[in-house]
Parts: structure tokens; C-alpha cells; sequence
């Protein structure tokens, strides 16, 4: 999932003002009268912290009055500084920014960000990590493509130890479990975008690595809750079944695939639920405006989660046309606005199926440097078992609505194969992993 990033490769694939206002558990709506305004999306993420400098986060007063009524959760807001360079405001803001604590929700006024941190301070590999602030340059990448893909999603990043155990005993910190945890217990978030996971996807057992029953037990809160769990299926080409991030059947695995070229990435997972953009233009970590083209499955998965919630949003605002402002998603449910099944069964049936013979071998990819197209090659798609149900991209949120609005939730005829063994893996998926 990650690009070259030394302090993760080890483990993943994956003038300020100090004025803070607490904010206390927020049930009523005291700003908004119009109940045609519907919730608005909360996207919540793992991953290595955020960037709040950044323009891709900026929100209007009126984004920040709806954050207010839609976030049931005390946190505390913070106004930083907004003039000069990166490094300009964050020295001016100095203050502000050492006295971030583990386990304290903020909101950095302006933006779309709330978050918290779970850095463990007794893992000797990165004893002097920031708190929140993206050190690395991963989170702020992956959450900035949700960002772009849904103007009415709240950014919860939950910012977690990206790298294995400084005593080597489990595969990844405690901490990415333990704010996956947190998320599912939220029950204000909608959506789940997690960039991580152990390469190669190898077998393990709980009883080995405690963390790890953890994560499965959060994931299948989460997704039992209603949210739809979206999961990087990894940049090795081995199958995700036993990878227990990508793996279980609750979670939406999803593997790479090259926009300009039409074909699925040979360094992605195989065995996966769709494809989306391995290479993709993300916002500039580390610069308060920009962007930069990376790649990797990390950055399929938030365009994933950020398609479903442009999706969820445009449901919303129907239904708040007739007065229904809150609506929330179940595991499952009659009334297809209201499932997450449905969503689901609408991403499959709306995913583009990649005919091998649509692969284009001399375009490039989106970004035309060496170092992408040695990162990101492409090859062409014989079979589902490498595309799932097909692409996934920002444009199929409208159709995705739609089929949810009519219940038209059923794949077309033209998919009776992909059905098939996309069934015989799901059920391999839940005989595994019961």
C-alpha cells in the first residue's frame, strides 16, 4: 500500500492563536434550522497523522456549522496559524501543537479534520513523533482523496504507530487496533478508510498477536454497526484471503488498477472485492497547498471510501428533500438508503468491468515519472480473480446513488460470470474467517 516510505516500508504494504474551546457532546442542532440540510459524511481513518495546514482540508463557516450537529462527541477546537510557508506556522504555532495529547478529539478550526492520537510513547522507534501532525506524509496523502472526492465529508484521522513493534513481537503496533477500536465505537462515522497491513498477507493467529484479534474484532463491530470498512489489499501480488485486514469477508478489499492505461496493477493483491487508481494526484504533505503523485493500493482504497461517500451524500440530500436530515446506515435493512449492504451491492453492480483487450500498454501512467512507472506497471485483466467486480472511480457516485435510491441493486446479466466467482470467493472468505 505504501510508497517508499522508510519509517513504514517495514510493516505496511501497504500567527497561532491558542485560544481552545471545548466543545461538549453535541446532540441537539442549536445552529441549523433548515431540516432539508442533511448529516454530513464522516470518513474515519488509521494512518499517520494529518496535516491540517494543508487547503485540501479547508472548510467554510457553513461546512464547520453542520460538522457541529453531525459529530455526537466532545472534542476541542483549535485556530492555528494561516499566514506564511509550512514551516512559518507551524514554529508560530509551536504552543498550540506541543500540547496535543493522546486521546483528545480536535478540531482545527477552518478545516474538515477532526482528530485523535494513539501514538504508544513506549515504542522506542519513534519516541519523538508529533502528536496528530503527519510525520511521514501518508495519512494527509490517502485522507486529501476523500477530500476531493466528496465536498461534504468529515475527515476523522486516528493516528496510530505505522511500523511493527520495537520489540518485534507483533506485526503492527497495538495502536493501529486499538484506534480502529475507538472509530467503531463511534457511532457518529459512516465510513472506514484504513491503508495498512502486513505484506504478503501471511497466516497468523490471534493467540499469537492479541492486537490482532483486536482487529478483527473492531472491523466486524464496525461493519456489523452499518459502516462500510474499506481496506488496501496490499502492494504484493499474493491473494488476500488470509491477510486478516484485507481478508474477511466484512471488509471491502481493494486492489490497483492504472487509469491511463486501462489495466490492473501487477504489484497489487489478488483476490480482491474492486480496483481503483494505483497512481493517483494527492494533496502535498508537506506544504500548506499542492499536490504530488504518488502510488500504491493506499491510495485505491480512499478513492473507494470517498465514491461511497459522494454516494451516501447524495442519498442524503434526497432524503432530506423529505425531511429525513439524519439518515444512517445499518448492516442491513429493508429500506436500501438505510443499508450498507446495499451500498455495496450497488458499488458491485455499478463497477466497470476491464476487458483484457482495453489495456493500452503504451500509455502511461497518470504521473509520467520514471519512479512511478517502475512502481505502478500494468498489465492486462484476464480474470476476476485480479479485478474483483470491476473499477471503482469518482464519477460512478451518482450511478451508485441511484441504483440505492431505486433498490436497483442486481449486477447486469453481462456480469453472470464475475457474480459467480466473486460468490465462490466471498464464501471462501467467510469459511475462513467464521
Amino acid at each position: 500500500m505504501l510508497r517508499a516510505l522508510p519509517a513504514l516500508l517495514a510493516l505496511l504494504l501497504l500567527a497561532g492563536c491558542l485560544n481552545a474551546t471545548p466543545s461538549g457532546p453535541l446532540g441537539a442542532d442549536p445552529v441549523r434550522s433548515d431540516a432539508t440540510i442533511p448529516r454530513l459524511q464522516v470518513v474515519a481513518f488509521t494512518d499517520s497523522g494529518i496535516n491540517p495546514y494543508q487547503e485540501a482540508f479547508a472548510a467554510s463557516p457553513a461546512f464547520e456549522q453542520r460538522m457541529a450537529a453531525t459529530v455526537n462527541a466532545s472534542y476541542t477546537t483549535l485556530q492555528l496559524s494561516t499566514n506564511g510557508t509550512l514551516a512559518d506556522r507551524m514554529k508560530a504555532d509551536a504552543p498550540v501543537l506541543q500540547s496535543l495529547k493522546p486521546g483528545q478529539l480536535y478540531h482545527f478550526a477552518g478545516t474538515r479534520i477532526l482528530a485523535i492520537s494513539f501514538l504508544n510513547r513506549s515504542n522506542s522507534l519513534s519516541p519523538e513523533k508529533h502528536v496528530i501532525l503527519d510525520d511521514v506524509g501518508h495519512g494527509t496523502e490517502t485522507s486529501s482523496l476523500v477530500a476531493r472526492a466528496d465536498p461534504d465529508s468529515l475527515i476523522v484521522m486516528a493516528q496510530v504507530e505505522a511500523q511493527i513493534c520495537d520489540d518485534g513481537r507483533c506485526p503492527f503496533d497495538p495502536s493501529v487496533a486499538e484506534a480502529l477500536k475507538w472509530i467503531a465505537a463511534q457511532p457518529w462515522t459512516d465510513l472506514i478508510s484504513i491503508s495498512m497491513g502486513v505484506p504478503g498477507a501471511p497466516p497468523d493467529s490471534p493467540a499469537a498477536h492479541p492486537e490482532m484479534q483486536t482487529f478483527l474484532d473492531a472491523s466486524r463491530a464496525a461493519s456489523s454497526q452499518g459502516k462500510l470498512v474499506v481496506i488496501a489489499a496490499g502492494n504484493l501480488p499474493n491473494p488476500t484471503l488470509t491477510g486478516y485486514t484485507a481478508g474477511p469477508p466484512w471488509v471491502i478489499a481493494v486492489g490497483g488498477y492504472e487509469m491511463a492505461n486501462r489495466g490492473e496493477s501487477a504489484t497489487a493483491s489478488k483476490g480482491v472485492d474492486v480496483i481503483a487508481n494505483f497512481t493517483a494526484l494527492v494533496a502535498a504533505p508537506n506544504a500548506t497547498n499542492g499536490t504530488v503523485w504518488t502510488g500504491g493500493t493506499s491510495f485505491s482504497t480512499p478513492t473507494v471510501a470517498g465514491t461511497f461517500s459522494r454516494a451516501l451524500g447524495i442519498v442524503r440530500a434526497e432524503a432530506a428533500k423529505n425531511g429525513t436530515r439524519d439518515l444512517r446506515l445499518h448492516a442491513t435493512d429493508p429500506d436500501p438508503r438505510h443499508s450498507a449492504k446495499a451500498y455495496r451491492d450497488a458499488m458491485n453492480a455499478s463497477a466497470v468491468m476491464i476487458q483484457a483487450t482495453d489495456y493500452d500498454p503504451t500509455a502511461t501512467p497518470g504521473n509520467e515519472t520514471p519512479l512511478d512507472r517502475a512502481l505502478a506497471p500494468a498489465v492486462p485483466i484476464v480474470s476476476p480473480t485480479q479485478e474483483g467486480w470491476g473499477a471503482v472511480y469518482e464519477g460512478l457516485a451518482q450511478e451508485i446513488a441511484t441504483r440505492v435510491l431505486s433498490g436497483n441493486l442486481a449486477p447486469s446479466s453481462e456480469k453472470a460470470s464475475t457474480a459467480q466467482v466473486q460468490a465462490e470467493w466471498q464464501a471462501a472468505r467467510e469459511a475462513y474467517w467464521p
